[in-house]
C-alpha cells in the first residue's frame, strides 16, 4: 500500500473522531438529497446509520437519516406518479 493511500485513510480517521465527519457529511447529504439530487438520500441514511451504531447518537442519526430517506421517498413517489 502507497503512502498517500495510508495518509488518505488516516485523515478519515482522524475527521471522523466522535463522528463528526457522520454528522456533518449526513447533514450535507440529507440537504442535498431534500432540495437537489434525491438519490443523495442513500448516503445519508448511510451516514446516520453509521453515526447511530458507532457512536451511539440517536437523535441526530434518526434525523439524518429520516431527512435522506424522506427525500428518496418523495423522489420515488414523484417517478411513480409520472
Amino acid at each position: 500500500m502507497d503512502e498517500t493511500t495510508e495518509s488518505g485513510r488516516s485523515w478519515f480517521r482522524d475527521a471522523n473522531e466522535d463522528g463528526r465527519l457522520y454528522f456533518w457529511g449526513g447533514i450535507v447529504a440529507a440537504a442535498i438529497s431534500l432540495f437537489v439530487l434525491p438519490i443523495v438520500g442513500l448516503l445519508a441514511v448511510y451516514w446516520g446509520y453509521q453515526l447511530h451504531a458507532e457512536e451511539g447518537r440517536t437523535v441526530p442519526a434518526v434525523v439524518i437519516a429520516g431527512a435522506g430517506a424522506t427525500g428518496v421517498l418523495y423522489w420515488l413517489a414523484y417517478l411513480a406518479a409520472v
